[in-house]
């Protein structure tokens, strides 16, 4: 679990140091899952390309994703094992 002052609008995720395919399984944000669709978050590949409606693919030694927060509100998070391949 991750703390997050209270002005932080983005959290980057690098899953892996190689060109990778991930499938995020779920993340959490003070305890709310973000597949619940009540949170205002956005999820961006930042290097990377959607492939589908969870998962991303990086052709890059640099996979970074980018987690946008809409409001102060968040400030614990968790990222729910996912699948890199």
């Amino acid at each position: 679990m991750f703390y997050l002052s209270s002005d932080c609008r983005n959290v980057r995720v690098d899953p892996a140091f190689a060109p990778c395919v991930v499938t995020i399984l779920d993340a959490t944000w003070n305890g709310k899952s973000l597949s619940d669709g009540s949170m205002n978050i956005s999820i961006h590949p930042g290097n990377g390309q959607w492939i589908s409606d969870d998962t991303m693919v990086f052709n890059t030694d640099d996979p970074n994703i980018e987690f946008g927060l809409e409001s102060n509100t968040y400030t614990t998070f968790m990222l729910v094992p996912a699948e890199i391949a």
